[in-house]
């Protein structure tokens, strides 16, 4: 997809660990008169430890230590902010040409955390419900600046991290190549912020992307976030309904079912009123047929940029009653982080010292 090219987060010229694949990283330090344990060795420094100097980095032939560009570059953390109702933390980061992202920490279980990282700053799909559509000038982040992400978040986590999410700003498959290369990052063992089916990697749907990602037998795992399984409701909701409707997006879920064998993650926001409905339910129904699930359901996040509400008590009971009426397993997400804009939805690179 297009972006915008001024200011990009590119690194300087050279070999930087964070903005290569871990095989195209092997394949530069053996260029370089290395061998694959200088590989490693060179990621678990830079990713692993953190470190954006040589100093320390032992064992490692001259010309790999030479060709890269110390010090490496780093996002600037601006703002820490932590709910005062659940402990997500928000980070927000400045980049090199002065656009802030935002990352989260999500708590998980037993004090452990998820980092849910950005792809983008902003985000061209328009989904209703996103405040980070509304952004402007969207542009991909480089893989190093996904990277260091996790990086820095796993440095502040009050607790473990053991999983990494792609569900910040922007859509990741629109940024497949620089995704992926963080993704491989992360989860290399010479890292270890990651086991590969511990990293989510959210979509809208965007089918071609899907079908690249099954056909390379990627490893992780996708979320697809589906807003409705009416095709109008869906198509008011996420305009790239618009360009993949339902059968194709479907189509698409099945093909990396085929190549993963495993149930694939669908996410469905609820809206008041909205999508809460038992027609809905039907709806779903009938979509998932022939598509091997894991429904996840989470409450919208209130807030200016669109007009929905989290549905009420009695309108959760009537949906969720109708799914098991039809027989529909599901989970129900908590939607946390509202008091400090970190929920689902709410990311939008403004800083709470701007206003």
């Amino acid at each position: 997809m297009d972006t915008d090219d001024e200011g990009t987060g590119r690194s300087p010229e050279g070999l930087d660990p964070r903005s290569l694949s871990p095989s195209a990283l092997e394949r530069e330090v053996e260029r370089l008169g290395g061998r694959a344990e200088h590989a490693a060795r060179l990621l678990a420094h830079v990713v692993k430890l953190g470190r954006v100097t040589p100093d320390g980095l032992a064992r490692m032939p001259r010309r790999v230590v030479d060709a890269v560009p110390w010090p490496l570059p780093r996002l600037r953390l601006v703002e820490k902010r932590v709910s005062s109702v659940y402990p997500f933390h928000k980070l927000a980061y400045e980049t090199g040409d002065g656009r802030i992202l935002e990352s989260v920490l999500i708590p998980v279980t037993q004090g452990r955390f998820s980092v849910c990282v950005s792809s983008q700053v902003g985000c061209r799909r328009g989904c209703l419900v996103c405040a980070t559509a509304r952004m402007p000038r969207p542009r991909d982040l480089s893989a190093w600046e996904i990277v260091d992400q996790i990086v820095q978040g796993v440095a502040v986590a009050p607790g473990p991290v053991r999983a990494v999410v792609f569900l910040g700003m922007g859509e990741p498959l629109d940024n497949y190549d620089e995704v992926m290369a963080a993704a491989e990052i992360a989860s290399h063992p010479a890292v270890g912020a990651a086991q590969a089916k511990a990293i989510t990697i959210g979509t809208v749907g965007v089918v071609p992307a899907m079908r690249r990602f099954a056909g390379e037998r990627r490893r992780f795992r996708l979320a697809v976030s589906l807003g409705s399984a009416d095709p109008e409701r869906r198509a008011h909701l996420m305009p790239v309904s618009r360009l993949w409707p339902l059968p194709e997006l479907a189509d698409a879920v099945r093909a990396v079912h085929a190549a993963q064998g495993e149930r694939q993650m669908i996410a469905m926001t609820m809206l008041g009123g909205y999508n809460t409905g038992e027609d809905e339910v039907r709806a779903l129904a009938r979509w998932l047929t022939d598509v091997p699930y894991r429904l996840s359901l989470i409450d919208v996040a209130p807030g200016p940029h669109h007009p929905f509400r989290p549905p009420t008590k009695a309108e959760s009971d009537v949906f969720i009653e109708a799914f098991r009426r039809v027989g529909m397993p599901f989970t129900r997400r908590l939607s946390g982080g509202a008091d400090i804009d970190a929920a689902c939805g709410m990311l939008a690179g403004k800083l709470a010292l701007s206003g």
